[in-house]
């Protein structure tokens, strides 16, 4: 059996330490999961707004300039779909921004480690 420890955070993603594996090569170490108070990366609301923004910005941006050329070269159906486009970009910007709204942890705190005093840096 393997050795290690399994954490469980709030959001439900699991941190998957070995300290010493086996000859089988198990999934998870042979331990019950110990429990955090936080969210990974991943799930934490202000990393998640930030990575959505930055993706539709950069999207927004792209189809902003095609919706440009489009209008400067006078093709009005292209101009059409494009703003119909960067409608619906920004429909989904909203939709994910919710999304990741939901999944807010309500009442978490900042995460204290075993053996380390609240006033220390990180």
């Amino acid at each position: 059996m393997c050795q290690g420890s399994i954490t469980e955070l709030a959001c439900g993603h699991l941190l998957v330490h070995f300290s010493l594996r086996c000859p089988s090569n198990c999934q998870y170490p042979a331990v019950p999961p110990a429990y955090i108070e936080d969210t990974c990366a991943a799930c934490h609301l202000k990393y998640s707004i930030e990575q959505i923004n930055f993706r539709y910005d950069k999207l927004l941006d792209e189809t902003r300039t095609l919706y440009q050329a489009a209008v400067r070269e006078s093709r009005q159906e292209d101009a059409d779909a494009l703003s119909k486009k960067m409608a619906q970009q920004g429909f989904d910007r909203s939709m994910e921004l919710a999304h990741a709204a939901k999944r807010r942890m309500s009442g978490c705190t900042d995460v204290i480690w075993p053996g380390k005093r609240f006033d220390e840096s990180s």
